[in-house]
C-alpha cells in the first residue's frame, strides 16, 4: 500500500516539473532559396547586363542676356509671295459690275422723269472719298455695305427676272410658228438661261444644273464641271428651299440675290 502511495506522488511531481519547464518548438527546416530563370528560346545566348550604369545627370539651358524669355509654339504663317489678300470692289466697280451683270439695268430707280443711279447717289455712304475730309475710300465689308448691297440684288434681279419671263413668252410663242423668225431688239435672258419658268428639280433637273453652272460664271466667273455636284449642292438647296414658298421661276429670284450678296461677286 505504501508503495502505490509513493508511485502515485512521484508521478505528480514529474508532472508538475513538465509544465512549469519551457517548452520548446522545432523550426521547421529552411528550404534552399530558388532564383526562377527567365524562359529563353532555343539557342539564344544570355546577356549579361553591367550592375552599375554610369548615366549623365541633366542640367540646366544656358540663356543670353538678349535671349526672349518666352516663344510661341504657334509656327509663323507661310505667305505665298505671288498671292495677295481679296480686296472688296469700289463704288465705281460695283456699280459697273452690276450693270455688266445684269444686262444693262444696274441699280436704278425712276423718281418722276429722272432715272436715278443709286450707287452714285449713294456714293458717300458707301465710303467714297470727298477728297476734303477724306483721300482713301473705304472698302471695308461693314454692315451697312451689306444693307445698301442686298436692296441693290433685289431690286436688280426683280428687273431681270421680269424682262426674261417677256423674253421667254416670246420665244415660247414664235416656237409654235414654223417659218416666223424671232422680231429683231428682242432682250437677251441673263437669269433663265438653260431653263424654263415651269422647269424644276424634280422634272427637270439636269436642266436646272445647266443653269446655275451658267449663273455661277456669270456672276462669279467660275466654271463647274458637270460632274462636279458638291460644287452645285449649296445652290440647288436653295432652289428647292426657295420653291416650297414660290413659284419656280420666284425661286431663281432668291438664286439671283444670294449670288450677288455673295464675296466671290464683290471682291477680287
Amino acid at each position: 500500500m505504501k508503495r502505490l502511495i509513493q508511485l502515485v506522488c512521484c508521478a505528480a511531481l514529474v508532472g508538475c516539473a513538465a509544465e512549469d519547464g519551457p517548452v520548446v518548438e522545432k523550426s521547421p527546416t529552411p528550404s534552399p532559396e530558388v532564383t526562377p530563370e527567365t524562359p529563353q528560346s532555343p539557342g539564344e545566348t544570355p546577356v549579361e547586363r553591367p550592375a552599375d550604369v554610369n548615366r549623365p545627370a541633366p542640367h540646366g539651358v544656358e540663356v543670353g542676356h538678349g535671349m526672349p524669355d518666352r516663344a510661341e509654339l504657334t509656327p509663323e504663317p507661310t505667305i505665298d509671295p505671288d498671292s495677295r489678300p481679296r480686296r472688296r470692289l469700289n463704288v465705281d466697280q460695283l456699280s459697273a459690275a452690276v450693270f455688266q451683270v445684269s444686262g444693262g439695268i444696274g441699280w436704278t430707280e425712276q423718281r418722276g422723269d429722272n432715272l436715278i443711279d443709286v450707287f452714285e447717289e449713294l456714293e458717300r455712304t458707301l465710303g467714297k472719298p470727298d477728297y476734303i475730309q477724306n483721300t482713301e475710300e473705304d472698302l471695308e465689308p461693314t454692315i451697312l455695305f451689306q444693307k445698301f448691297l442686298g436692296d441693290a440684288a433685289r431690286s436688280t434681279c426683280s428687273k431681270m427676272l421680269d424682262r426674261d419671263l417677256e423674253t421667254v413668252a416670246v420665244e415660247m410663242e414664235y416656237a409654235q410658228r414654223r417659218f416666223d423668225e424671232l422680231p429683231e431688239g428682242l432682250a437677251d435672258k441673263t437669269l433663265l438661261l438653260e431653263v424654263t419658268p415651269e422647269d424644276s428639280i424634280d422634272n427637270n433637273p439636269e436642266a436646272i444644273d445647266a443653269n446655275l453652272r451658267a449663273l455661277l460664271m456669270r456672276f462669279h466667273g467660275k466654271m463647274i464641271r458637270e460632274e462636279d455636284d458638291v460644287a452645285l449642292a449649296n445652290w440647288r438647296w436653295l432652289l428647292r428651299s426657295s420653291r416650297h414658298v414660290s413659284e419656280p421661276s420666284d425661286a431663281w429670284l432668291a438664286v439671283c440675290v444670294a449670288m450677288f450678296s455673295h464675296p466671290d461677286f464683290y471682291t477680287y
